[in-house]
């Protein structure tokens, strides 16, 4: 059985290879993750969390994160789109503390659309995002929308939820008017 600690601090790690799939983050956060587990004896000498303190190499890293995170969360909680969305909520508060740009974020957003292929609910923050990087009018649209899709993101357990709470019509509402 697995702690509620252990579980979050694994939820932690998966915040890093979500982060580093989509272009925000560095595989270096999942190595430094796991020194610190070793460095409060958390693991109990687990031998992939030793490996993956000690690597050095892009694909090991990801193959030892990748195998720590499987062996702990559940089916829906390894859900790409979930973990899409709560990378987005902390994209947000980067943006609103002004620690991230448009810029910055464009290509952030546009391979979250690719890569989890091309989900109706990021058509919109997708667009007014490219368009506000050369439109200002496009800016507000764009950050009614970010705001939008974040509370939603932040208030749901899973994708099903926040897919039965998502109404593309608010959506269409984040345009210049």
């Amino acid at each position: 059985m697995v702690s509620n600690h252990n579980m979050n601090a694994v939820e932690e790690l998966r915040n890093s290879l979500a982060a580093y799939k989509y272009g925000f983050g560095d595989l270096r956060e999942c190595v430094a993750w796991a020194v610190e587990r070793l460095s409060r004896n958390d693991d109990d000498g687990d031998e992939d969390v030793i490996l993956l303190a000690g690597s050095t190499d892009e694909s090991e890293t990801k193959e030892l994160a990748h195998k720590i995170v499987h062996r702990y969360l559940t089916v829906d909680a390894l859900d790409e789109e979930l973990w899409a969305g709560r990378l987005l909520v902390r994209l947000y508060e980067r943006y609103r503390a002004g620690t991230i740009t448009i810029l910055a974020l464009e290509p952030i957003v546009d391979a979250l659309y690719r890569k989890l292929g091309h989900p109706d609910w990021l058509v919109m923050l997708g667009r007014n995002c490219e368009y506000a990087t050369d439109v200002e009018p496009f800016v507000k649209p764009f950050e009614d929308e970010f705001q939008y899709i974040s509370e939603l993101w932040k208030h749901s357990m899973s994708s099903n939820e926040f897919k039965s709470k998502y109404d593309r019509l608010v959506s269409n509402t984040h345009d210049i008017k």
